[in-house]
């Protein structure tokens, strides 16, 4: 079952451009069924003076379809990505090492769906939504409604080992593969520890806690601490942590991410510590990682683990990466 969506007059005929150099007809099918369905305007270019034209008439939202077309297509992304007029989402099924650290290398990266065979035309729904409405806050979205969400409070440095715990007793309720239980601890560890050591700053902007061993305590007051949210809808596992600081830097992300790809995954010192591995150890658990910014306010990350296969199945397939910033 689809996340339900409302169509709001802000979304309505919206131009929204769908580049497709492969001429992958099933894809063009899928995403024009699932745009159009948000009652947008969907143009299909497979690249040339056709995509020039529609780009120079006005769009408000450009697709790519990044996988086949080598370095022409890298070079189309770098100029999609750099424009400030409208957001470009990419579309990739690939997962071999190269292929990341060439999507990575693109420092205005922000919304990168995983194909997997087929595109999931709900996540299109949703981070279409998202982009045009600038509504990007909300682990609700990405679930069937009617799902159940635990919320707990992150103040205390010394109640992360209980709250960790208290996560995989969940996920082994939902009777899934058992290695589930370890990925949705390992994430929420991550968001965490994010959350009391790396998020905070003072007001002049520094960290106030970033530099303090992971085991020294930390608490935060009232007004400064974070949330911690997850459940399930029977399709995912979905976790969030949200703090009032809003800090993250959506392109210190992307170069975490492409740091550690450049390394095999056996060279990463994850007992380093610090937001980089984490952030990667985050984005190795997940099937879609999500992180919603509004600068100097707030920072959401959002954790989707597909628990319908396997582990083995799930680990195996092409990972969303989103950032969005209000």
């Amino acid at each position: 079952m689809l996340a339900l969506i409302r169509t709001h007059n802000e979304v309505k005929n919206k131009r929204i451009l769908f580049l497709n150099p492969a001429e992958d007809p099933a894809l063009q099918r899928t995403v024009h069924r699932a745009l159009a369905a948000t009652g947008c305007n969907v143009f299909v270019a497979s690249g040339g003076d056709d995509a020039q034209r529609y780009l120079a008439a006005g769009c408000d939202l450009v697709l790519l379809n990044y996988d086949e077309g080598g370095e022409s297509v890298r070079a189309l992304a770098n100029q999609l990505l750099s424009r400030q007029d409208c957001p470009t989402v990419l579309l990739s099924q690939k997962k071999e090492k190269e292929h990341l650290i060439h999507l990575f290398s693109h420092d205005q990266l922000r919304n990168l769906i995983a194909r997997n065979n087929e595109v999931s035309e709900a996540e299109l729904m949703i981070t279409t939504e998202k982009l045009l409405r600038q509504d990007i806050f909300g682990m609700e979205k990405y679930l069937t409604w009617g799902a159940h969400l635990e919320e707990e409070p992150v103040h205390d440095s010394l109640e992360k080992t209980d709250q960790v715990a208290r996560v995989g007793r969940f996920v082994e309720q939902l009777k899934c593969d058992a290695r589930f239980v370890k990925a949705a601890q390992v994430v929420a560890d991550e968001l965490l520890m994010n959350a009391l050591y790396d998020a905070p700053i003072g007001a002049d902007g520094k960290s106030l806690y970033a530099h303090k061993p992971r085991s020294e305590r930390v608490t935060l007051s009232s007004k400064d601490q974070a949330t911690l949210r997850y459940g399930s809808d029977g399709r995912y596992f979905a976790i969030a942590c949200r703090d009032h600081f809003g800090s993250l830097r959506a392109q210190t992300v992307v170069q975490y991410l492409k740091k550690c790809f450049l390394h095999d995954e056996n060279q990463v010192d994850t007992k380093a510590g610090g937001a980089g591995v984490g952030f990667y150890m985050v984005f190795q658990s997940l099937s879609q990682m999500i992180i919603n910014i509004e600068p100097g306010k707030m920072t959401e990350t959002i954790g989707l683990i597909d628990i319908r296969t396997s582990y083995r199945d799930t680990k195996m397939r092409t990972k969303s990466f989103n950032i969005f910033i209000r």
